[in-house]
């Protein structure tokens, strides 16, 4: 299963057009996952971008957030941003980043119109009840992508079906 690392950094650092933003401590939730993908193909193990965002969208709708799912792998609410995942493969594992807004009451002036917290739409959770919902929702996906998908080199990847109705379902481009 994956291993879930919360972060223990005292802050966070946000790359926006201007530079590096820092936002304060305890106020966003960041953690990384490490799952195995040693008996994947490498085409296959793309799609764990699309599993990382669906995780961090069912996660915080678990919370009480109407979350949708900016390709591939961004979680929107309200039209904003609400949570960024970034997949790496090292060796035989994917590595996942994800981190959400949680407390922020706002955002700094270049990114206030691009970016929203569970706070800021009234959903009232603590950083480790996050981790929690993400870590179960990523949990439950990953075995069904690990276990129930198909790779048909003829035909291109095929994701299993729940996996990508769940992702139909929330996918920001669709309405």
């Amino acid at each position: 299963p994956p291993v879930l690392h919360p972060s223990r950094n005292e802050k966070v650092f946000s790359a926006v057009r201007s530079g590096l933003t820092v936002f304060p401590p305890g106020r966003r939730a960041a953690m990384s996952a490490v799952l195995d993908v040693a008996d994947l193909s490498p085409e296959y193990v793309a799609t764990s971008a699309l599993v990382a965002g669906l995780a961090g969208a069912k996660g915080v709708e678990a919370l009480g957030a109407d979350a949708r799912i900016k390709w591939p792998n961004d979680v929107y609410a309200d039209g904003k941003k609400l949570s960024g995942i970034l997949c790496r493969r090292n060796g035989d594992a994917i590595i996942i980043g994800i981190g959400v807004n949680v407390k922020q009451k706002s955002f700094p002036d270049e990114i206030s119109s691009r970016a929203v917290s569970l706070s800021m739409l009234n959903v009232d959770v603590g950083i480790e009840e996050v981790r929690d919902a993400i870590l179960d929702k990523l949990l439950f996906f990953y075995e069904i992508w690990k276990n129930d998908g198909v790779v048909d080199v003829a035909h291109g990847i095929s994701l299993p079906l729940l996996v990508m109705d769940e992702i139909n379902k929330r996918d920001m481009f669709k309405g």
